[in-house]
C-alpha cells in the first residue's frame, strides 16, 4: 500500500511548510473494483486514506466512463481531519486516468485476468491554483509511465512526487495563497460543498440534511434523470447549456448591460484566435485567447465585484458624510453587476463569511468599477434585443415544424423524382419497341424484295384481317342468294310449261336432255378453263338485278379477262372459294406467267354437284308420272 519515500520525514510533512504534496496509483482490480495500490509522500506503512477515512478516494480517481478513452483527468476535493498542530482543511486531487493492452505487459501480474489494465496517478495538494499546469505534467508522467509496460518500477512517479515537494518548499506553489485570503478569493469562504468530480456514491451526501450547498460536477447521467432533486442549476457541457429551476435565482441572473458587454468582449477574442487544430493555443501564438488571458478577465471581474459591494456598503455606512466618497467613482458600482444579483448574495451563508474575513477597504486596492462599465450605447440595445429574442427559444419551437416540412419536401422530391424517372423509362422503352419494329419492318421488306416474294409479303400482311374478311364473304354470298330466290333466278320454261324455282336448277320435271345440255355446258366450260364464278366479297349489292338465263352465263377467259371484267354476282356458277384462290394466286411466290386454262378443285366440285342433281331428278320422273 505504501512505498519508502527516501529522506522524506515519516509524517510526510515534517520539515517542510504546510501540507506536501501526495502523489498516490489507483489500480482497476477486475474483482474488488478501484483501489488505491501505493502512495508516494509518505513513510512506509502509512496510508493516508484509511487514516483520514478517504473511502471515496479511489471512485473519484477513476471517473466514470473513463474507460472508454485513452486519457482522462478527473478533478476533486478532500477533507483532512483536524490534528493537534492543524484546523480541518480541504485539499484538492486532480488523477490522470490511461489503460492498455494486458499482452503488452513485459511482466504480466497474475490477478490481472482481462484483456486491459486501467490506472491513475493522483496528486493531492492544498491548493488548485496552479492545476492547468500540473495537468500536464501530471499527463507526460503518467504517458511514460505507461510506456514502460513494467507497473513495478516506480521510480518515475517517486521522483515526480519530490519535485512537487521541493517546489512546496520554494514556495512556488503558494506564493498567491495569502493574497487571495486577504481578498476572499479563495474556497475558505464559499461555505459549501464543493467536488469537480461527484461519483455516485457521494450522492447520499448531496441529500444529506447538514449540506446547505454545493457545487459538484458529474460525468453519470443518472444524475440527470434526477435534476430536480439534487440541482437548482444545471449546466450540461455536452449540450452547451444551462438550465435554472428557480424562478428567483432566474431573475437574479439576468445579465446587466456591462455584464453582457464584458461577456461579448471575452467570446469575440476567443472567436477570433481559436484553433480547431489545436486548441489548447491561439492561432495567433499570443496571449489574447489563451486559457490565462480567459482566467485573468474572470479573475479581474470578481475582483471589481468583491471591491463594488465593499464600497456599497461604505456608502451606506457614510450616507450623511458627502466627502466619504471616491471622486472618481459615481454612484453605486454595485449596479453595474446587477442590482438584484448583489441583494441576493448579501443574504447567503457564503457572503457573510467573505464580509467577515474580508478587509472594509478593499476598494483602496482593486478599483471599484465595473470592467465594462458604461452607460447605455446602440450595441447595448442590440444585444439586449439578440437575448431576448434567444428567450423566446424560436429555434425550440419551430424546430420541430422545420423537421416536419424538411422531412415532407424531400419525400415530395424523392416521389416526383421517381414518377418522372419512370415516365422517362416507359417513353424511352415505347420508342425502343417502335424503332425495332420499325427496323424489323424494313428488314422484311428489303428480304421479300430481294428473294422476290412479295406476294408472300402482301399475304403476310392481309393474314390479320382474314377474319373480318371472311365474315363479310360469308354475309355478302347470304345476301346474293337471297337475291336470287327473290328474282327467281334460273327460272325457266320446260315442254311442259311448268316453271321451277329454288336455287336455279330448273324444274325437277326436265328432260334428261336439257340435263345432259347443262352438264355439257358446265364440262365446256370447265374445259375452257372459264371457272365459275363467285360472288364478289362485298356488302354493297349486287351490279344488276335483271334474270339471265342458265345457258347464257359468263365466263373467264383468262386471268388478265378475270381482272379487267367487273365483279357480278349474277352467276351461279361462280365458285364460293373463287375469291379465296383470287387471293392466294396474287400472293403466290412465283412470279405470273403464261398458263393453260385450267379446271380448278372448286369448279370440279361444283360441276359434279350440278350433275348428280339433275340425274337424281331424272331418276324420279317416273316415279312423277
Amino acid at each position: 500500500m505504501a512505498s519508502p519515500t527516501g529522506d522524506a520525514a515519516g509524517n510526510g510533512d515534517a520539515g517542510r511548510t504546510g501540507f506536501v504534496p501526495l502523489v498516490a496509483v489507483v489500480d482497476f482490480h477486475h474483482h474488488r473494483g478501484p483501489e488505491v495500490e501505493r502512495w508516494f509522500g509518505v513513510s512506509e506503512g502509512r496510508d493516508p486514506a484509511v487514516e483520514w477515512d478517504w473511502t471515496l478516494l479511489p471512485f473519484m480517481a477513476l471517473s466514470d466512463g473513463a474507460h472508454a478513452s485513452t486519457e482522462d483527468f478527473s478533478y476533486f476535493t478532500l477533507v483532512r481531519p483536524a490534528t493537534d498542530d492543524s484546523p480541518a482543511t480541504s485539499l484538492f486531487g486532480i488523477s490522470c486516468t490511461r489503460q492498455m493492452d494486458a499482452a503488452q505487459l513485459l511482466v504480466r501480474p497474475p490477478d490481472v485476468t482481462r484483456s486491459t489494465v486501467q490506472k491513475a496517478v493522483v496528486v493531492i495538494a492544498d491548493t488548485p491554483q496552479f492545476f492547468g499546469m500540473l495537468r500536464e505534467r501530471l499527463s507526460v508522467v503518467t504517458s511514460a509511465w505507461f510506456a514502460q509496460r513494467e507497473f513495478t518500477d516506480t521510480e518515475i512517479l517517486r521522483r515526480f512526487q519530490d519535485s512537487l515537494a521541493d517546489e512546496k518548499d520554494r514556495g512556488q506553489l503558494s506564493e498567491e495563497v495569502d493574497r487571495d485570503q486577504y481578498l476572499g478569493m479563495s474556497l475558505r469562504e464559499l461555505g459549501s460543498l464543493f467536488g469537480p468530480y461527484t461519483p455516485l456514491q457521494q450522492l447520499d451526501l448531496l441529500a444529506d440534511f447538514g449540506t446547505k450547498s454545493y457545487i459538484v460536477g458529474s460525468t453519470n447521467s443518472l444524475l440527470l434523470q434526477q435534476k430536480d432533486r439534487y440541482s437548482d442549476i444545471l449546466i450540461n457541457l455536452d449540450e452547451d447549456t444551462i438550465n435554472v429551476t428557480s424562478p428567483s435565482l432566474r431573475n437574479a441572473l439576468a445579465l446587466s448591460h456591462s455584464d453582457r458587454r464584458w461577456i461579448d468582449f471575452i467570446t469575440q477574442e476567443v472567436n477570433d484566435t481559436w484553433d480547431d487544430a489545436n486548441p489548447q493555443r491561439p492561432k495567433t501564438m499570443g496571449y489574447r485567447g489563451s486559457e490565462e488571458f480567459i482566467r485573468l478577465q474572470f479573475e479581474e471581474y470578481l475582483l471589481s465585484l468583491i471591491s463594488a459591494v465593499k464600497y456599497r456598503n461604505y456608502l451606506v455606512q457614510n450616507a450623511w458624510n458627502p466627502k466619504a466618497t471616491l471622486p472618481y467613482i459615481e454612484g453605486d458600482p454595485s449596479q453595474d453587476f446587477g442590482n438584484e444579483w448583489v441583494e441576493y448574495w448579501m443574504r447567503t451563508e457564503n457572503y457573510r463569511l467573505w464580509n467577515k474575513n474580508t478587509d472594509s477597504h478593499l476598494f483602496d486596492i482593486v478599483e471599484p468599477r465595473h470592467p465594462c462599465a458604461g452607460g447605455l450605447s446602440i450595441d447595448d440595445v442590440q444585444r439586449r434585443i439578440q437575448q431576448q429574442v434567444q428567450d423566446l427559444h424560436l429555434d425550440e419551437r419551430f424546430a420541430v415544424g422545420k423537421e416536419v416540412l424538411g422531412r415532407n419536401l424531400a419525400a415530395g422530391r424523392e416521389k416526383a423524382s421517381t414518377l418522372f424517372n419512370k415516365f422517362y423509362a416507359d417513353m424511352e422503352a415505347l420508342r425502343e419497341a417502335q424503332r425495332k419494329r420499325a427496323e424489323e419492318s424494313k428488314t422484311e421488306q428489303l428480304d421479300a424484295e430481294k428473294n422476290g416474294q412479295q406476294g408472300d409479303v402482301s399475304k403476310v400482311q392481309t393474314a390479320s384481317s382474314v377474319g373480318s374478311r371472311a365474315g363479310a364473304y360469308i354475309g355478302s354470298w347470304t345476301s346474293w342468294a337471297g337475291q336470287k330466290r327473290k328474282d327467281g333466278w334460273g327460272r325457266s320454261s320446260n315442254s311442259n310449261g311448268s316453271s321451277g324455282g329454288g336455287w336455279g336448277f330448273g324444274s325437277v320435271r326436265k328432260s334428261r336432255n336439257a340435263t345432259s345440255n347443262n352438264i355439257m355446258s358446265d364440262t365446256a366450260s370447265e374445259k375452257n378453263g372459264t371457272p365459275l364464278s363467285s360472288p364478289a366479297p362485298s356488302t354493297s349489292g349486287f351490279a344488276s338485278t335483271e334474270k339471265a338465263p342458265a345457258n347464257s352465263m359468263p365466263r373467264r377467259q383468262s386471268d388478265a379477262n378475270d381482272e379487267s371484267r367487273p365483279v357480278t354476282q349474277h352467276s351461279f356458277s361462280e365458285s364460293v372459294l373463287d375469291g379465296v384462290e383470287s387471293a392466294e394466286e396474287s400472293g403466290s411466290s412465283n412470279p405470273p406467267s403464261p398458263r393453260k386454262p385450267r379446271v380448278s378443285h372448286q369448279d370440279i366440285t361444283v360441276a359434279t354437284t350440278m350433275k348428280e342433281g339433275r340425274e337424281s331428278s331424272d331418276e324420279k320422273l317416273p316415279d312423277a308420272h
